[in-house]
């Protein structure tokens, strides 16, 4: 099971959640209603987040752990694609 990791920025009005969810990780934004995305507080935040997403796929990190997290994910994804390319162009047979 791959797990969607988020934090709370609790020191921003509306407690924005910011997620990475696989399988490219990239850093996004949960917004609950666009017509107001702000949390009353960090466990309303987390709580609308676990719903919308589930519980048992998420985990939640502090912001310095959620970056280095993302970060950490971000490299070995990109590290997986570069090997795969180096062994598909060295297993291909070449075209004459």
């Amino acid at each position: 099971m791959k797990l969607t990791f988020y934090t709370v920025l609790t020191h921003k009005p509306g407690y924005p959640v910011k997620y990475a969810a696989p399988p490219e990780y990239r850093i996004e934004t949960f917004i609950k209603d666009l017509d107001d995305p702000a949390f009353p507080d960090p466990g309303n935040a987390c709580g609308e987040f676990e719903a919308c997403i589930g519980g048992d796929e998420s985990c939640y990190l502090s912001p310095a752990q959620f970056k280095a997290k993302v970060e950490a994910l971000r490299r070995h994804l990109h590290k997986d694609k570069e090997n795969f390319m180096a062994w598909i162009s060295a297993t291909r047979p070449a075209i004459l």
